[in-house]
């Protein structure tokens, strides 16, 4: 038994789909098989590389240099290439290894091993021993993955990307003869080349009874033809600088901003995607719970100034590898690289392009990478403070805005990008009863639309101004525009359906708010898409169906407050309140000092006539509104309810007086929900015993339409006790419910 200790780079290869193949055609797997090993085993031959064995589909093979490795790799990857079906993963590892009796063992076929399982289809990934040794290669381009705690492998291993830059020089002695007119290939290469010949003439072969002859379709022919549903993954930074993450992101982003231009296509949210940023499950996996049939994923790097980019499309039911290039670029051809790549799936998927799409498709936002950079970051700091409610990012994402502004003042994103963080900025109560409320949205939006007419973020920021000025019909107009632009537009079908039930249009807003869920399939926004579908279904009294999301939404983010918050709510219409308790105790084990989780516990307890431990959170709220300075005080006439039954009525109607003072101010500047401005102003006349007032603005109420299911939460409402035998009033409330009770059915029909 011979048996020696050596210093090696071992190579493991391993066929993409190979196991499903075997299962759909086992000829054609053996082919594929055989195909693999003429091709393997003259170039691991050709870079003094030594053959070791197959293991399966699986080639195992060991080098003196890392170098013969990594040029092998690419080679093989190369040669692959020209064979349909047939693509790799390769993984590769320098360390010492053990050779017995023609096979090897140790740590480093092991690691090399788990690098292959991990690799991207077509392509290569190795460890730091080999990356340090081929770093400084020209012809080879480098790029950090991750670190990873691999199966059996005591320490984390850095993982790099390795490819070959697109020049002759690391192409093999056989290929690059066949380029060379007129020349006789060497007597060696021969049985080579006329296994390439054979090849090809099986490969047109292949080509007449899979596309010509009549015969069954294809798995990706069927495919293509069903929906043409696409994920895109977050792009992997390929620096070890985590501010480059900063450029990956930015690359996916604006290819799937470009992707959702076309109107064949579903392509999911980001925020859907974002969730699997450091994912370990199978791209399978990650495709049926996104409910897609395509997984776009890749890589991004930027390099002073020359980025590069590995992009693929995967059809995720085989594990079939459609299309993927390597790009190695000047900085500034980043947008055309964008719109090249975007171009590549949609021909790869068969789409269609109107000339609209194909415009939208090829345009870039700015010439100037420094004001796109800026927007970007600026972007972020919106979606930070939508989590976290800080208002520094506020700032810091108007700052960035403006900067962009600076370099480019013809920059329509970012012009949009103000309007956004003003609508954000300025929904709270120091702004809220001034005339000219948001207005600075309207001017940033229509400045953003002056430079760009087919600006959909611009048409979806104005269509929120227009809801929250209650210009219901504006705002339909602006949303449906954006998503005219852009077909995968989820926070326009969102917000569509939130305007629609602000308008009163029950179905129009759950089937927006149906075609938001169909765009977004997870992530953060998840849970508070289902919550504001439940409340369409409180408002015309489904409850059912809204506990039922609301149970799902909970599940999927168990500290969702407001959606505990929301739980409760609905209870509460269906009088059943002591459960209703029970949700608001639980939204403020998960939020105990906000004014939302004070205001409701006070109000729950008052249902229930528990005036002493209304009162105590009722104080506790009133501690916490008086650091916001928020007029906006949580049901400001429930507050005077609560002080009138411990006591201190002269304090109480205080209380009364301004939300009278407040209510009818907005609706005098027709702020949205007037409906609930009526209702509770109605409740407001009532407990004061001025009931000829109080149904006024139920009249007023039932002539909008009652909203957010007031029509049954008026039954149990204590401030209402003294109106509950007015016919009037029962004639209204009837009236309402009956309106309800219609809606539910023509929803029932239609589902």
């Amino acid at each position: 038994m011979s048996q020696s200790r050596q210093l090696a780079a071992i190579m493991f290869t391993d066929i993409v789909g190979y196991t499903a193949l075997m299962g759909d055609d086992e000829q054609r797997a053996f082919e594929i098989l055989r195909k693999n090993r003429e091709i393997q085993k003259p170039l691991i031959k050709q870079y003094n590389g030594t053959w070791i064995k197959e293991l399966g589909d699986g080639v195992l093979a060991s080098f003196n240099t890392v170098t013969d490795a990594v040029m092998c790799s690419g080679a093989i990857h190369k040669a692959c290439s020209s064979v349909e079906g047939l693509q790799l993963r390769i993984g590769i590892h320098q360390g010492e290894v053990v050779f017995e009796n023609n096979d090897v063992f140790g740590d480093g076929v092991n690691i090399a091993s788990r690098l292959q399982t991990l690799a991207p289809i077509g392509g290569t990934f190795v460890s730091e021993a080999v990356y340090k040794n081929v770093s400084n290669k020209k012809e080879i381009i480098t790029g950090f993955i991750r670190e990873e705690q691999l199966k059996n492998v005591s320490e984390p291993v850095k993982i790099y990307e390795v490819t070959l830059k697109e020049n002759s020089a690391y192409q093999p002695e056989t290929f690059q003869d066949l380029k060379k007119p007129g020349k006789s290939l060497p007597a060696k290469n021969k049985k080579f080349v006329f296994g390439v010949t054979a090849i090809l003439i099986l490969g047109a072969l292949l080509t007449y009874f899979l596309f010509f002859a009549p015969k069954r379709e294809t798995a990706s022919a069927r495919t293509i033809a069903a929906e043409k549903s696409i994920a895109v993954l977050p792009f992997k930074n390929m620096s070890e600088e985590k501010e480059n993450q900063h450029f990956a992101d930015g690359m996916m982003d604006e290819i799937l901003n470009k992707l959702s231009k076309i109107k064949e296509f579903r392509v999911v949210s980001r925020t859907s995607v974002e969730q699997y940023r450091d994912t370990k499950k199978s791209v399978g996996q990650i495709a049926k719970e996104l409910g897609v049939f395509y997984i776009l994923e890749g890589s991004a790097q930027r390099q002073g100034d020359e980025i590069r980019v590995i992009a693929q499309l995967i059809q995720a039911d085989a594990d079939e590898h459609l299309w993927s290039n390597n790009y190695t670029k000047p900085y500034e051809e980043v947008f055309a690289l964008q719109t090249e790549i975007a171009n590549s799936i949609a021909t790869e998927l068969q789409a269609k392009l109107s000339p609209q799409e194909n415009e939208l498709i090829h345009k870039a936002a700015t010439t100037n990478l420094e004001a796109y950079d800026f927007y970007l970051r600026g972007r972020e700091y919106i979606n930070k403070y939508r989590s976290n409610s800080d208002e520094r990012d506020l700032v810091n994402a108007r700052t960035l805005f403006q900067k962009a502004l600076q370099v480019d003042p013809k920059f329509a994103l970012a012009w949009a990008g103000l309007g956004l963080e003003y609508n954000e900025r300025n929904w709270n109560a120091a702004e809220f009863l001034k005339e000219d409320y948001l207005d600075s949205v309207l001017f940033y939006c229509n400045k953003a639309l002056s430079l760009d007419a087919n600006l959909s973020d611009a048409y979806w920021i104005r269509g929120r101004y227009y809801q929250n000025r209650a210009k219901y019909d504006n705002a339909i107009a602006d949303e449906e525009k954006a998503i005219s632009i852009d077909p995968n537009n989820s926070v326009a079908y969102w917000d569509l359906g939130r305007i629609y039930h602000l308008k009163k249009d029950f179905l129009q807003s759950i089937s927006n708010y149906k075609k938001s869920n169909n765009l977004i399939k997870g992530g953060t926004e998840l849970p508070d898409l289902l919550a504001h579908t439940a409340s369409v279904h409180i408002s015309i009294g489904n409850f059912q169906a809204a506990d039922s999301l609301i149970e799902k939404a909970i599940q999927l983010k168990p500290d969702f407050a407001s959606g505990y918050g929301l739980y409760a709510w609905s209870l509460t219409q269906q009088g059943k309140l002591e459960k209703a308790l029970i949700y608001t105790q639980k939204m403020a084990e998960i939020n105990p000092n906000s004014q939302a989780t004070l205001g409701s516990l006070s109000d729950a307890y008052a249902f229930l006539k528990d005036f002493t431990n209304a009162l105590k959170y009722l104080e506790k709220e009133e501690v916490e509104r008086k650091k916001t300075g928020d007029i906006r005080i949580h049901n400001v006439h429930r507050v005077g309810y609560i002080l009138w039954n411990t006591g201190k009525k002269e304090e109480a109607k205080k209380y009364f007086n301004d939300q009278i003072t407040t209510l009818e101010e907005a609706l005098r500047l027709g702020r949205s929900f007037a409906g609930t401005y009526n209702y509770d102003l109605a409740a407001t006349y009532a407990f004061l015993g001025e009931h000829k007032k109080s149904l006024q603005h139920l009249q007023a109420g039932e002539k909008e339409g009652f909203n957010f299911g007031t029509e049954y939460y008026i039954m149990v409402d204590p401030l209402f006790e003294s109106l509950k035998n007015n016919n009037e009033f029962k004639e209204i409330v009837e009236r309402a419910q009956a309106k309800k009770a219609a809606i539910r059915v023509q929803l029932k029909e239609l589902e």
